[in-house]
């Protein structure tokens, strides 16, 4: 049985994304560029189509009906001639009926400027940033091995050369590995899809994207009684920075969501927000300590901060603090296992904050469905990733409901 559904690329975009043909026959699955692009708010996923509240919705459904049409056309005729029913053989037959000229052979280094302009406009600036990393990196490598990277050679060979540069001449950490290689084969998938790359050693399992574990911190509530006690008075941008960065502690919400927060009533007595990764609403009750920070800022929340500066601030506001703990942190790099003494203020960063939120909570004894529902993981193997909890806090906790049974 065929069928045939549309997508958006990126449905939680902000901006306008393309439309995706999806035909499945069989046990096949053919993806193809409808060349249209619609913001997802006049997109209706349930009909998938265009809302009738957009402007010449009509045009647009119209073509999309034809594509549709198009494919079970092109797929019936090819069954009726007794001609070999390939992916290839519907997407030429369409491609034929509806006039397209065929795309215009990209190679690797075409693609990839042409993938970074493409979703530019759909992507967050830290995202493109990212891509440009991983290009540099790739351009690296290809004046280190004298070879040029091009679409048939990129295999298991030069994925294992490749790997081998990054961890003996680059010394990266297996983490800034493996987010090399997975933003590589995002480019391999979408040049792929667009039928481009014919070269799919990229799908293979032995082309890993690799990961550890990392050993980031979290401030335990005495930590957040500390910094909320220490006097900044005199230092009017570490306060606001403070007081912003006990507002992701207690809400647990992004950084993204806590530095836009809207003004609250006097009588409110949850935080409400919708969660602009994903869309989903969420309702944190205002703890205490937030109630004095609100009223402290005549009913509204700390000014936003940008990033980096943030992040600056908040090692500053630790040393004062005093949140000296010595951290030993360990992680692999250049093949071998590295561990590195801090002071707890030097790896305060923004993500802290809802890191310490999760954690704090899942050691005070609240339900992890409870939490997860906040943070938006989607799995409890993912928190408990997530969460940083010594064995000996494990312990505790298992004694502790010992303790409650009357077990001991």
């Amino acid at each position: 049985m065929a069928s045939v559904t549309y997508n958006l690329r990126n449905p939680n975009s902000k901006k306008e994304t393309p439309i995706i043909l999806i035909y499945r026959y069989d046990r096949n699955k053919i993806k193809y560029s409808t060349d249209e692009i619609i913001h997802p708010k006049n997109w209706n996923p349930e009909t998938q189509r265009a809302r009738a509240s957009m402007t010449d919705c009509v045009t647009l459904n119209k073509l999309l009906d034809k594509l549709e049409a198009e494919f079970k056309n092109s797929h019936r005729n090819l069954f009726a001639a007794n001609q070999n029913v390939t992916p290839d053989a519907i997407k030429n037959l369409v491609d034929e009926s509806l006039e397209r000229k065929p795309k215009e052979r990209k190679e690797f280094w075409e693609f990839y400027e042409f993938f970074i302009e493409t979703v530019t406009a759909i992507k967050k600036e830290s995202t493109i940033s990212t891509y440009k990393q991983t290009k540099t990196v790739l351009k690296d490598f290809e004046k280190f091995k004298n070879k040029k990277i091009v679409f048939s050679n990129i295999t298991i060979d030069l994925y294992n050369e490749l790997i081998a540069y990054m961890t003996t001449e680059k010394r990266f950490c297996l983490n800034t590995i493996g987010k090399h290689i997975k933003i590589l084969k995002t480019i391999l998938s979408e040049a792929t899809e667009r039928g481009i790359n014919k070269k799919i050693d990229f799908k293979n399992k032995k082309f890993k994207v690799f990961s550890e574990e990392t050993d980031s911190i979290y401030l335990t509530e005495s930590d957040l009684s500390i910094l909320f006690k220490t006097n900044l008075t005199k230092t009017e941008s570490l306060e606001r920075a403070r007081d912003l960065f006990l507002v992701g502690c207690w809400t647990g919400l992004r950084f993204s969501d806590f530095t836009r927060l809207q003004k609250v009533n006097k009588d409110d007595e949850n935080v409400k927000i919708k969660d602009l990764k994903n869309g989903k609403n969420i309702v944190v009750p205002i703890h205490p300590i937030l109630k004095k920070i609100i009223i402290k800022y005549n009913y509204n929340w700390p000014p936003s901060i940008s990033n980096q500066p943030f992040n600056r601030y908040l090692k500053d506001i630790g040393k004062i603090a005093k949140l000296e703990d010595n951290i030993t942190l360990s992680r692999s790099k250049s093949g071998k296992q590295e561990q590195t003494n801090f002071k707890k203020f030097q790896l305060i960063t923004t993500h802290t904050a809802r890191r310490s939120f999760a954690t704090n909570l899942y050691l005070s004894g609240y339900p992890s469905i409870g939490i997860m529902a906040i943070t938006g993981h989607k799995t409890e193997k993912a928190f408990m990733r997530y969460i940083k909890v010594a064995p000996e806090q494990h312990a505790k906790k298992l004694k502790e409901f010992w303790e409650r049974k009357k077990l001991i």
